[in-house]
């Protein structure tokens, strides 16, 4: 038997994404592996540390790069949205549905672009995948400010450094993140604090 629903809600509450970057479109190119394929509408979801990037996070941030154009009254604009996806351990499910699922359509699903940074296939606008646990941390020891991992051994110094051209771009968002992470010496004049 059949029912139907009328205006069916599909999300409980207000639709979000974690971050969107928007690149100007006279800027330069950006000569970070990370921002290779940013376009004009760069949507970011974020898992934290005891997170993961299941199947349904995946699909309902990938429902949301999608709706980017709507919401610009532009639909045109799905030639100027990628979708970049942060976790910090590497999503084995989801990457083994994705195959599973896509194989027959697709002889590449995922590649590897370099340490922690891959490209996910199959789809109209670009995404990637950016596992925070393999990234180089000479490249990226900023980035390393979004886990609960900095320890004492960390070179915290080094870390301020990194972050410092990066803060206007995440500040608020890595303080909402850090606060639910253990970060000491408070007495220190550290970047990341309680």
């Amino acid at each position: 038997m059949l029912t139907w629903h009328s205006e069916f809600i599909l999300n409980k509450g207000q639709r979000r994404l974690d971050g969107m970057i928007v690149k100007r479109p006279e800027s330069p190119p950006i000569p970070s592996p990370i921002a290779k394929i940013f376009r004009q509408y760069n949507a970011v979801d974020y898992k934290g540390p005891d997170e993961s990037m299941t199947i349904s996070n995946y699909f309902k941030a990938l429902s949301y790069a999608y709706s980017i154009p709507d919401y610009l009254n532009d639909s045109s604009a799905v030639n100027q949205v990628t979708l970049t996806l942060v976790s910090h351990h590497f999503p084995r499910k989801l990457i083994h549905y994705l195959q599973e699922k896509f194989s027959s359509t697709s002889s590449k699903i995922l590649e590897k672009v370099s340490n922690g940074i891959y490209y996910m296939y199959n789809y109209m606008i670009p995404v990637q995948l950016i596992v925070l646990s393999q990234l180089d941390l000479s490249e990226y020891l900023w980035l390393s400010c979004l886990s609960k991992h900095i320890t004492a051994e960390t070179p915290l110094v080094n870390l301020r450094q990194a972050y410092a051209p990066h803060q206007d771009i995440h500040f608020i968002k890595l303080l909402w993140m850090l606060s639910s992470g253990p970060i000491f010496r408070k007495e220190e004049n550290l970047l990341c604090v309680t």
